[in-house]
């Protein structure tokens, strides 16, 4: 499967720097990780002229305390010759739409300093540089979904929508 080729070139490139860059990651692991009947998560890969030029990997989670499904991110990662384009809140938004169409209403995730800006834009922040974006401004994210990044940054919503609840449809 040239998929799970793809995916080990993108992590092997995204644990650089990482304490387990030289980690072993077998393509069995991964391919069930990713293709197995009980995948651990789901993972969008970012193209461009049909070349792989980052991925993003997002597993459901449930929130007890609001009592609502969403989706906790597990990587976001964008080749260094590709970024600042706006790939990589292409890949947060068809996330978040993926996240949607499982059901779910939010996405968490931690990030390092060099996202700390894309991600704190829309989303909730905080000291331990884990974010939340969640209600109307998740429903907003997940709306972009297939926008061109230049469209996309543009219609990006402001953090307050993570307090607005979405209207309801149907």
């Amino acid at each position: 499967m040239a998929d799970v080729e793809v995916i080990q070139t993108l992590i092997d490139e995204y644990a650089t720097g990482h304490p387990a860059e030289r980690h072993p990651r077998p393509r069995p692991v991964i391919e069930a990780a990713y293709f197995g009947t009980s995948s651990a998560s789901f993972i969008l890969i970012a193209t461009k002229r049909g070349e792989p030029v980052g991925f993003g990997a997002w597993r459901k989670v449930f929130d007890m305390f609001w009592a609502k499904p969403g989706g906790e991110m597990d990587g976001l990662y964008v080749r260094p010759v590709h970024r600042g384009r706006g790939i990589a809140i292409s890949i947060v938004a068809a996330i978040c739409a993926d996240i949607r169409s499982e059901g779910g209403t939010f996405l968490r995730a931690t990030y390092t300093e060099d996202v700390a800006r894309l991600y704190e834009r829309v989303a909730i922040g905080n000291d331990q540089r884990e974010c939340h974006l969640s209600a109307s401004a998740f429903q907003a994210v997940a709306d972009l979904a297939g926008c061109g990044a230049r469209e996309l940054v543009r219609r990006l919503p402001t953090k307050r929508l993570n307090y607005v609840v979405p209207a309801q449809t149907g």
